[in-house]
């Protein structure tokens, strides 16, 4: 489950607030550049 900083970060997985929310109809491609380029170099404290 996503826990939100003041930002609209998730603490545990980094997405943002919209990208959770478009998660579920994102294609496989969105989700696996999300997460294998996008995610590793945010930087959320």
């Amino acid at each position: 489950m996503c826990r939100l900083d003041g930002r609209g970060y998730c603490m545990g997985c980094q997405r943002s607030m919209g990208e959770i929310a478009r998660w579920g109809t994102m294609h496989d491609t969105e989700r696996m550049y999300l997460m294998n380029v996008v995610l590793p170099t945010r930087k959320v404290s």
